[in-house]
């Protein structure tokens, strides 16, 4: 009987038939079009001899119009072909297998595709073409990248991190630690990696933590590592710290780690030392009240303002120390507060009263400041007892009462100065000029009728009246100095002094006078005020040296170590007695006699008025026949600007 085809393919020794030329050629491109790979053959002028069917699809190009023409004629872009036409030309070169990677742009996105040029040898060995076999790995790379980038932010967010971070594996040994974890402790990177981790604990606890961290590994959470207890670390050093420590579960590829977030809280500590310091030095009674109204804390300060121990304070109702007719209100405004607590003054706009453990009651001023907790929202309370400040408020309202009615008085008085000048300026000018005009008119029209007494008399007469016309001029120009408002601007004492001396030299050009003005002396003030403390100053010092054949004018400055620089006007000329300078200032004072030198003895009057409301003062040093100088200080710009905030 003839065996069946199965059993003689089971027969050993047997071959497989073949499947034919035809059926391989059919399936040679049917696994071609379903590859997912991208094929070409090249030939030693860069022309495509194959493409396969999903390299044609993503090109979008048609396979048959690209057999025979190179990448150029196909304008494929040049920056990305060149550098793979270079290794195809390699290839044929060396006849050997090169690998490499390109970028592509398929469909307008930017792919990344790695590939290899295989030599395909002729029968004659001579290399005629080339196989090219590229395949994408962008998404490849975008895993790498993303990986990389994953692992950058990581020791980025490790390195930056303030507090010591270790990573620790499940037989306690560190696996990772930051920068920080090297200054707290003390140890290098490569000395801490691969350490255990009792190690940097006091030696009294290593053994106890060892269940700890075991007992952590069967249940890890995140969580604080030894919650209630006091923790202490140990540095390379030996000395001991406190530490507040966190851990938290890795899972990672090599196993579970343990991330130990640890901090240094000696400060901390040191803090909190420091804020029982504060607590109880405080001036005001301080007090912290729960959600429920019930005071958890309280200062020597509430203490002796209540007139309750502390014992007594703590865990007693916050309402225990409202006036009774108050009690039930309080507690809906506490209810109100913890809905939306905020730092602020309690009972705005109202008068608050507490009662101390005697029942005297007292006015008090209340501020509030939330205050959260990890046991909930707390309340700061700080309290104060205003009796004082409202004995002193009621006083100051007095006093300011007074002060209204004194200045309404001032104002009637500066409306009676007004009239005054108003008065002095037109009612006495016109009999002053009168005599004047009509003695004048006698000397020129009746000369010859009087003898020389009558015309002396009527000179008399004339000089009198315009020394009394000058003394009226000067009077009012005092009175306006004193009453003008002031414009401030910024002042060049130097330009100003270097007119006024200009002037005075073009009045006198035979005078020889040696003139020294300090630069850029410049002042905040009223331009127009300073420039007439400067023309009276800068006058007395040019009149009182016209003796003088060498006369000597000085403006300068001290400002060496000053916090006010003192400004001087100093002249060699007349001088005067010391034992008189009480009167310097004061209007129609003069220390000279009209004969030697004339001048009423407004001037220095009004530039004492000048230099004060500048918030300045002036005073002077002389000796006979040696000179004198005049100091003036002028205030600094943050006085003129608390004026005018006034």
């Amino acid at each position: 009987m003839p065996s069946k085809p199965d059993d003689m393919a089971q027969q050993p020794g047997n071959k497989p038939p073949r499947i034919g030329a035809e059926v391989e050629k059919h399936l040679s491109e049917a696994i071609l079009s379903a590859s997912r790979e991208m094929l070409f053959v090249f030939d030693r002028k860069s022309r495509y001899r194959y493409v396969s069917p999903h390299a044609a699809r993503l090109l979008q190009l048609d396979p048959a119009a690209m057999i025979g023409r190179s990448w150029r004629e196909l304008g494929l872009p040049a920056d990305l072909m060149v550098p793979f036409e270079e290794n195809l030309h390699r290839v044929f070169r060396e006849r050997k297998t090169l690998t490499g990677e390109t970028p592509f742009s398929i469909r307008g996105e930017r792919r990344h595709f790695e590939y290899i040029l295989t030599p395909l040898k002729a029968a004659d060995t001579q290399v005629e073409l080339v196989i090219a076999d590229a395949w994408d790995i962008t998404e490849h790379i975008h895993r790498e990248e993303s990986l990389h980038r994953s692992e950058q932010l990581f020791r980025g967010l490790l390195a930056a991190a303030p507090s010591a971070i270790l990573l620790i594996d499940a037989a306690g040994t560190i696996a990772l630690a930051n920068e920080q974890a090297e200054i707290l402790f003390g140890f290098s990177h490569d000395e801490l990696v691969g350490m255990h981790i009792e190690m940097l604990m006091p030696e009294r606890f290593r053994s106890r933590h060892v269940g700890y961290r075991e007992a952590y590994q069967a249940n890890p959470v995140s969580r604080p590592m030894g919650a209630g207890r006091e923790l202490y670390a140990r540095g390379k050093d030996g000395a001991e710290f406190p530490v507040e420590i966190s851990l938290s579960p890795l899972e990672t590829a090599t196993g579970p780690l343990t991330i130990s977030i640890a901090r240094d809280i000696t400060e901390r500590k040191r803090n909190t030392g420091l804020f029982q310091t504060l607590l109880e030095s405080a001036p005001d009674a301080i007090m912290i009240v729960d959600a429920a109204g019930v005071i958890t804390l309280a200062n020597g300060q509430a203490e002796r303002l209540f007139g309750y121990s502390r014992l007594e304070l703590v865990g007693m109702p916050v309402e225990r120390l409202v006036p009774q007719r108050y009690r039930a209100r309080h507690g809906k405004q506490r209810n109100r507060y913890q809905e939306q607590p905020e730092t602020r003054p309690m009972g705005i706009g109202r008068e608050l009263f507490a009662q101390r453990n005697n029942g005297d009651e007292f006015p008090i001023e209340i501020s509030l400041s939330p205050l959260l907790t990890p046991d909930g929202a707390l309340t700061i309370v700080i309290a104060r007892d205003v009796t004082a400040r409202i004995a002193t408020t009621n006083k100051i309202r007095k006093l300011n009462r007074t002060l209204a009615r004194k200045v309404a008085e001032l104002s009637s008085v500066n409306q009676e100065l007004e009239a005054f000048c108003y008065s002095v300026s037109h009612d006495l000018r016109a009999p002053l000029r009168g005599l004047d005009g009509f003695s004048q008119a006698l000397l020129e029209d009746y000369a010859a009728a009087l003898d020389e007494t009558g015309r002396d008399y009527l000179g008399r007469i004339r000089a009198a009246s315009q020394r009394m016309a000058q003394l009226i001029d000067d009077l009012l120009r005092l009175s306006r100095i004193t009453r003008a408002e002031m414009v401030l601007d910024t002042v060049d004492l130097t330009a100003i002094a270097n007119e006024i001396l200009a002037e005075r030299r073009a009045e006198a050009p035979h005078r020889q006078v040696t003139i020294q003005i300090a630069p850029r002396l410049n002042v905040e003030g009223d331009r127009r005020l300073l420039r007439v403390a400067l023309e009276n100053l800068l006058d007395n010092a040019w009149k009182f040296t016209a003796e003088q054949p060498r006369a000597k004018v000085e403006l300068g400055v001290d400002a060496a170590g000053r916090a006010t620089p003192i400004y001087y006007v100093r002249d060699n000329g007349a001088g005067f007695d010391m034992a008189y300078a009480g009167r310097l200032f004061g209007p129609f004072q003069r220390l000279h006699s009209s004969q030697e030198f004339e001048g009423h003895g407004v001037g220095l009057a009004t530039v004492q008025r000048i230099i004060q409301r500048h918030g300045g003062r002036i005073w002077a040093n002389a000796e006979p026949q040696q000179g004198a100088t005049f100091y003036f200080t002028l205030a600094d710009p943050d006085f003129h600007s608390e004026r005018e905030a006034r």
